[in-house]
């Protein structure tokens, strides 16, 4: 271990993110994610109180995910995400993350950089990667479809509560 920081290991059960929207400004998006979470983080903080990296794991139980511009909840089954971040480069990482939902599943990777200036509250510039997926409708008894790529771009401006998704491509079928 390096003498110049300070390492910092938590753990947390059945935390319900939104729950914890109220608790201030960067932490109002919380409030789309209706779903217990379980999860292990270690931390490496320099002397001067930045996060230099962390490596985070968390497990979703079933819930949902709310927001004004769906028509209705995007309901989850389960999930498991892996997340390194590098502060240096105010980087986090989705390492390959499996996410199951009532009709499918997928793999997803990804990341999210801050890019707003400095003294400018955080804009996180995101990419989000699918693959090996399946969407399945068995009430119109037809076979599962193979969803084969899925990416989307787009941006977290959390003080705004704003996510703007600006790009979406899926592709799948065979």
């Amino acid at each position: 271990e390096r003498s110049d920081r300070l390492q910092i290991k938590a753990t947390v059960r059945d935390l319900m993110p939104s729950s914890l929207a109220a608790a201030a400004p960067p932490l109002a998006l919380l409030k789309m994610l209706e779903m217990p979470i379980a999860g292990d983080a270690t931390l490496e903080v320099t002397r001067e109180g930045e996060i230099d990296k962390a490596d985070i794991a968390l497990e979703v139980a079933s819930g949902r995910i709310v927001h004004p511009d769906l028509t209705q909840p995007f309901n989850i089954t389960a999930g498991l995400f892996r997340l390194a971040f590098d502060g240096k480069e105010r980087r986090w990482d989705l390492q390959p993350s499996p996410v199951k939902w009532a009709d499918g599943n997928m793999l997803f990777t990804g990341s999210l950089k801050d890019t707003a200036t400095e003294n400018s509250p955080p804009v996180w510039r995101f990419d989000l990667n699918g693959k090996n997926g399946v969407i399945e409708a068995a009430e119109f008894n037809v076979p599962p479809v193979a969803l084969d790529t899925f990416t989307a771009t787009g941006a977290i401006v959390p003080r705004r509560g704003l996510v703007d998704i600006s790009e979406v491509h899926i592709a799948g079928g065979g």
